[in-house]
């Protein structure tokens, strides 16, 4: 069965619990030779974030259970011409997300999970709508989901606390992995990638992302452990790890070198 696969390294976890969430700048930097994407790292280098404009690098979700090819993120990367690539939430047997995962007329999964609280929305079926949106399950959400082609729900990372600030929805000591992958939009509806390339706590993580200068409109978890990875394109000269084992659904964008 394909589930998170959750490291704990002892030693690791105890010398990140003590660091601090600081504010830092991000040298936001274009994606050398793809339209509409930027990067920047934080944390000495150890996170990598990813940040995308839908209207110029348009979204893909590429399910192995629809193309019946199942590969690393690198080689569905290829395969799919994407500039930009990571694992699009966990999975189970079968090619199936763990949670809800439709893709216009495909559905991976038909089952919602309760648990699960974040959803990533794009492919909106009006212009009006945000181009990519991250719906938290409170109120009317299945009316929102509704409004999109593509949408496929996970943990939600952060949520507003009782004066209206996020705060991490991991509790401390928790849940300790490596090689992350978070997805959120931010308040100009850009699309945000993350990945943490070493063993760190949840809630230190989302506390780092918090403190960063990224007005912040939502964050979900993709995947951590052996599946997280992120494939930057060849020639675009910026590395990053994709890891090395198949994944069966892809969260990609469509813009190439």
């Amino acid at each position: 069965m394909k589930m998170i696969l959750t490291v704990l390294y002892a030693s690791a976890a105890l010398s990140l619990a003590g660091a601090a969430a600081q504010a830092e700048d991000l040298n936001w930097q274009p994606l050398p030779g793809v339209t509409g994407v930027q990067y920047a790292t934080a944390q000495a280098g150890r996170l990598m974030i990813i940040k995308a404009d839908p209207k110029q690098a348009p979204l893909a979700l590429i399910n192995a259970s629809q193309t019946g090819f199942e590969g690393t993120i690198r080689a569905t990367a290829e395969r799919e011409n994407l500039a930009v690539a990571t694992n699009a939430a966990m999975f189970k047997e079968e090619s199936k997300s763990i949670g809800y995962m439709r893709n216009f007329g495909h559905v991976n999964q038909t089952k919602f999970r309760k648990n699960l609280k974040g959803i990533l929305a794009f492919n909106p079926k009006r212009k009006s709508s945000p181009a990519v949106k991250v719906i938290i399950k409170e109120g009317a959400w299945e009316k929102e989901i509704a409004k999109y082609e593509t949408v496929f729900e996970s943990y939600r990372m952060i949520a507003r606390g009782p004066d209206g600030r996020w705060e991490s929805k991991w509790n401390q000591g928790a849940s300790v992995y490596h090689d992350v992958a978070l997805a959120g939009v931010d308040a100009d509806d850009q699309l945000l990638l993350f990945f943490h390339g070493e063993t760190i706590d949840m809630y230190d993580l989302n506390n780092i992302i918090l403190a960063l200068p990224l007005e912040l409109k939502g964050l979900i978890y993709l995947d951590g452990g052996f599946h997280g990875g992120l494939y930057l394109h060849p020639d675009t000269g910026v590395s990053a790890n994709d890891g090395f084992i198949p994944v069966p659904n892809v969260l990609g964008l469509k813009a190439r070198p």
